[in-house]
């Protein structure tokens, strides 16, 4: 895995350069922050920066912020370097997004204990992200209507089979409706059926008349059951049994 290394000092980037060879990391070296940003706009920048505070030309706080600004794809972990240990200065680096700060000089093992972290930390969410990624290509491509709703009954996703089945070109155009007073032709069912989800009760298999874009009238039946995503309480539809879990 390749680590950016920046550093003013030529001893202190060795130093690092070396116990991050020996431990099978790729150092990649700058000798200040304008140097390192530089490399950071590249098609594929390091994910691990091992950074010096005080720099020439560009601090390591000023690159951290320019890193967190910037927002890239993966994210970046940050190990800042310093020879500052007060509170005061520790919370400016925490506030400026360094995610740890180490000692200077520094030992090979605290250096590769932290790095190591970061590295787990990275390959970790790669996998959520992978995970992620195959879990909504899933519902994508799911034969079956899915959608999740919240507590007013308004879609917040849906899948393109739950769009195409009332009739909509994509499930965008779905997203923010109120499917209790516009696509279910009985409201007092719809509001039902929320009033059973919300006694944490998952319905199976409930007979439901829906009403189309152009109008017309479909019966499916709907299962569903409460889900909770970031904190919110929504409610997951389905056409099918088959719930992602």
């Amino acid at each position: 895995m390749d680590v950016l290394v920046v550093d003013d000092s030529l001893f202190s980037r060795a130093s690092v350069s070396h116990f991050l060879t020996d431990h099978g990391y790729r150092p990649i070296l700058c000798s200040d922050g304008e140097e390192a940003w530089e490399k950071m706009q590249g098609l594929r920048p390091p994910r691990i920066v091992v950074c010096d505070w005080v720099m020439r030309k560009m601090s390591g706080i000023d690159l951290c912020r320019a890193v967190r600004k910037a927002n890239p794809a993966h994210y970046v972990y940050f190990l800042l370097l310093t020879a500052r240990t007060c509170k005061v200065d520790i919370g400016a680096a925490v506030h400026a997004g360094v995610d740890d700060c180490l000692a200077k000089p520094c030992g090979e093992l605290d250096l590769i204990a932290r790095v190591n972290v970061g590295r787990r930390l990275l390959e970790q969410q790669d996998e959520i992200c992978r995970l992620h990624h195959y879990s909504r290509q899933l519902l994508e491509e799911a034969p079956f209507a899915i959608a999740c709703i919240n507590e007013r009954g308004s879609v917040v996703d849906a899948n393109p089979a739950f769009s195409t089945m009332l009739g909509y070109p994509s499930p965008g155009e779905l997203v923010g409706r109120d499917l209790g007073s516009t696509e279910f032709c009985s409201a007092t069912d719809f509001t039902g059926l929320l009033d059973q989800i919300a006694l944490v009760e998952p319905f199976h298999g409930v007979p439901v008349t829906l009403q189309t874009r152009d109008g017309r009238s479909i019966t499916v039946r709907l299962w569903g059951r409460p889900i909770t995503i970031d904190g919110r309480p929504l409610y997951h539809i389905s056409t099918d049994f088959s719930l992602p879990q």
